[in-house]
């Protein structure tokens, strides 16, 4: 079975689904499937999350007050480590001047470089909340 679209330019981009379909109906693949979609949910809940906020701020020229809430440094590592590489693991510690990022009972240093940094979904969906709330009741 094909999935496509078509672009304004006219060009239809199709995929085969096929292959999708064979690993659903195999209850190992349809793990790694599962698994797969799970990480691109968590991906998509914290990148967008922050980056609304990010957003927000430097419209309503507020970006301070953010990189100030305590748990800043720790999102937007996360929110790297999403987006980066397989989306699993810290591979840098980009902000020299911080010794750490924490957020609740988390912690990250630059020792942390190379390992998994693995939120489950209840937290991840904590982190959420923790920076719709900061939205919502710390900035104007």
């Amino acid at each position: 079975s094909q999935f496509g679209f078509q672009g304004e330019d006219g060009i239809v981009g199709s995929f085969d689904l096929t292959e999708l379909r064979t690993l659903l109906v195999d209850q190992n693949g349809r793990r790694v499937v599962q698994g797969n979609y799970r990480l691109f949910l968590r991906h998509a809940l914290v990148h967008r999350t922050h980056e609304v906020l990010l957003m927000y701020c430097d419209h309503s020229g507020q970006f301070k007050k953010y990189e100030a809430a305590p748990w800043y440094q720790f999102a937007r590592i996360y929110r790297n480590v999403l987006a980066h590489h397989d989306g699993s693991k810290l591979s840098r510690w980009i902000e020299p001047k911080h010794k750490e990022a924490a957020w609740r009972h988390r912690k990250l240093t630059p020792v942390d470089v190379g390992s998994q940094l693995y939120l489950d979904p209840w937290e991840t969906l904590q982190l959420h909340v923790d920076m719709c709330v900061f939205l919502m009741r710390e900035l104007q």
